[in-house]
């Protein structure tokens, strides 16, 4: 009985406070190795010199973020692409959206105030003020020394650009195979609107498979005439043919496995080897920026297909071919509010989770803040870097679990944000 007793007294006095000096002990932690971020907006990046260091021999830098949807996100990381680009020579810049309309919209820009790049280019969460900035800074830099190029991996539509161009641009050359793509093509987002009836679903993708493949026998055909049209445009028909190829893989799957969502890691993996193709293809030697998801950029493995094999996302398949080369910066917030771009609303959030990234980050002095993940060995006040611990990703499902050391470099969380404010 005084053995219980003790025990109790143990569980109810002395527990909690060794609880309570850990924490503070962690925080000390937290406090010494990260570093501040002053600004989300603005030219002065003295803030952000700390990164020339940091980012030494890497070629490709991922900016994730833990929502497609706030303000404060699309700030900071605007501002993060223009001190790369004008202090670190990254001259490109992709862009998490469809490889087809990002890439032609931007072979086209010339056609395009900064606004017009905006919407014919990438996603609907991102046509709002605070990404307009940075179209305004890239149409700045096109005749300039040193342009910002921009790009995009994606094998989804994100815009209607390049549909719209493939048909004015056969138009010119063969008029009945432009009305064919016309009346008959259908790009993903007209696809998913039909998901629900597998009959006509399946109809559709192999009406396009017929349409593709005509067209990509008349670029294999007229090449070379094509080259001739378009000198100044070299990369034209690669990234034509690329776009149509991409269609037909993505939808190579049948009607159970679109159901199953398999097209998940299937669009991963195509995304990382269009990432790759831009590399290797497009802008050799170049160095990199690549915007997406944390989900895209992460290298932590979290689950296993049917067979029992673990699930590879993008992040693994850039990782395994960068190597040290990239430097993956995950961006989280502590709380506020995010913009739901499939329900067209706001909805509120706190990521307050006890020992995750927002309750820790959340107790710093400074509003927003880096922590680099590379090279830290684990300790008594950082172990908790090495398992997992809460975290919140909106389009992930909300509340998840990240093993922080496993899947980025780095760390940037801010402690609020809000909605973006979008133009439609």
């Amino acid at each position: 009985m005084r053995l219980l007793l003790a025990f109790l007294l143990l569980s109810l006095f002395v527990l909690p406070e060794l609880a309570g000096q850990r924490a503070n002990q962690e925080l000390l932690w937290l406090k010494k190795n990260t570093i501040p971020i002053a600004r989300l907006q603005g030219d002065d990046y003295l803030d952000l010199a700390f990164l020339k260091e940091k980012l030494k021999g890497v070629r490709l830098v991922q900016l994730g973020e833990s929502a497609h949807g706030a303000a404060e996100f699309y700030q900071l990381k605007t501002r993060l692409v223009e001190f790369l680009h004008e202090q670190m020579d990254f001259d490109v810049l992709v862009i998490e959206g469809g490889f087809g309309d990002i890439n032609l919209a931007w072979l086209n820009q010339e056609t395009l105030d900064a606004k017009g790049l905006m919407y014919n280019s990438v996603f609907g969460n991102f046509r709002c003020e605070e990404m307009l900035p940075l179209f305004e800074y890239a149409k700045a830099k096109v005749n300039t020394p040193d342009p910002l190029q921009l790009a995009g991996p994606d094998c989804q539509t994100s815009a209607n650009f390049f549909n719209n161009f493939l048909i004015d641009f056969l138009q010119k050359y063969d008029r009945e195979l432009s009305r064919d793509v016309e009346y008959n093509f259908m790009n993903s987002g007209l696809l998913y609107g039909i998901f629900s009836d597998s009959t006509q679903l399946m109809q559709a993708i192999r009406t396009n498979e017929r349409v593709i493949n005509k067209v990509m026998d008349f670029l294999e055909n007229n090449e070379a005439r094509l080259r001739q049209d378009f000198p100044s445009k070299p990369l034209l028909v690669p990234f034509l043919r690329r776009t149509l190829e991409n269609y037909l893989e993505y939808w190579t799957l049948d009607y159970r496995a679109i159901q199953q969502r398999q097209q998940i890691v299937l669009r991963d993996r195509i995304m990382a080897e269009n990432l790759m193709w831009l590399a290797d293809v497009a802008y050799p030697n170049k160095k990199i920026i690549y915007w997406a998801h944390n989900a895209h950029i992460g290298t932590e493995i979290t689950s296993v297909d049917f067979s029992g094999n673990p699930v590879k996302m993008q992040g693994n398949y850039i990782s395994e071919r960068f190597g040290k080369e990239v430097y993956n910066i995950g961006i989280y917030a502590a709380g506020g509010e995010l913009y739901r771009h499939w329900m067209r609303d706001v909805q509120p959030f706190k990521d307050d989770g006890f020992g995750g990234i927002g309750y820790r980050f959340n107790r710093l002095d400074k509003e927003v803040n880096f922590l680099e993940l590379r090279g830290q060995k684990p300790g008594k006040d950082n172990k908790w870097l090495f398992k997992p611990i809460p975290a919140f990703e909106l389009e992930n499902g909300g509340k998840i679990q990240i093993t922080p050391i496993k899947r980025f470099d780095a760390m940037i969380v801010l402690k609020k944000v809000k909605s973006p404010k979008y133009f439609e």
